[in-house]
């Protein structure tokens, strides 16, 4: 009977070797893949994060069109950006803003257009210049390195 004993109880011990080494094994393997899915998290941090730092050195220039007193009308280009936008140059229908039909010569819009502000110039519509819509292009520099850019149409 001791015999017998004696070799439940290593039977026992073995089986409990073979267990703890299975389980060994498994939480290594999932420590692992825990890892694994802990180092894509972190990578997809790190890109959200670049994302975000590129974003807040971007300025965002959108042109409208409104009418001022009775008979006056100002381009008005906004920056709702956070960086400021420099060396800012608009196209109406495929002309430099200074060179268009409806620009007044003596008041041009600055190079220079601060975030969250506003910039304008007065346009002067009459019988013999063309009338919205125009094709509309401004293009900028900004902090983030990438130049910026605007394509649409301009109307009242």
């Amino acid at each position: 009977m001791g015999d017998l004993a004696s070799w439940v109880g290593i039977v026992i011990a073995a089986g409990s070797l073979v267990v703890a080494i299975v389980a060994l094994r498994r939480s290594g393997r999932a420590a692992a893949e825990a890892n694994a899915v802990q180092r894509q998290l972190v990578a997809i941090e790190e890109q959200r994060e670049s994302e975000r730092r590129a974003q807040a050195q971007k300025a965002a220039l959108r042109p409208t069109l409104r009418k001022t007193g009775t008979s006056g009308y100002r381009l008005f280009v906004e920056n709702s950006g956070s960086s400021a936008a420099q060396n800012v140059r608009v196209a109406l229908g495929g002309k430099p803003l200074c060179e268009h039909p409806a620009a007044v010569r003596n008041d041009s819009l600055p190079s220079l257009i601060a975030p969250e502000s506003e910039v304008s110039c007065l346009m002067a519509f009459s019988s013999s210049t063309p009338h919205p819509p125009f094709e509309t292009e401004i293009a900028w520099e900004d902090g983030s390195g990438q130049p910026g850019s605007y394509s649409g149409t301009l109307t009242f």
